[in-house]
């Protein structure tokens, strides 16, 4: 599918998502697993808000819009046709992890509960979205 014009919105997500990207490296070197994750879940909200708006979809408010690019599988843009996938799993994933690795619980501290591991396998996944952003920016 063809990538419609930009509004300022779409933009500005992408813009954000790419810088809440560029300073998770700083997080993960702090040892603030929980943050790695609370913001990765963010970043990947907002890019794919975007991405649904750049495919002419109005994405709802919800704090998981996998669900929605999972409706729309056939017209995801083919810089992304390789992730599709992983997008709606770690959209899910991450959803899940969003308000406990912000607030977390009695008996859940966000710092003490996740692990190095966990925030690097997140990283790792948004680094490659925003590789492929990059390229279906430039087109």
């Amino acid at each position: 599918m063809a990538k419609q014009e930009l509004d300022k919105l779409t933009q500005s997500y992408f813009r954000t998502f790419t810088i809440r990207v560029e300073v998770l490296p700083e997080y993960l070197k702090r040892k603030s697993y929980s943050d790695v994750i609370r913001e990765s879940q963010e970043a990947l909200e907002l890019f794919l808000k975007a991405l649904l708006r750049s495919m002419g979809w109005s994405p709802s408010f919800s704090h998981d819009p996998g669900k929605e690019l999972s409706e729309l599988k056939k017209n995801i843009p083919v810089e992304f046709k390789e992730i599709e996938d992983g997008l709606i799993e770690w959209s899910k994933k991450l959803r899940r992890e969003r308000e406990l690795s912000y607030y977390g619980a009695q008996d859940f501290i966000p710092s003490e509960e996740y692990s190095e591991k966990e925030a690097k396998e997140a990283l790792l996944f948004l680094e490659e979205v925003s590789r492929r952003l990059k390229k279906y920016l430039q087109k």
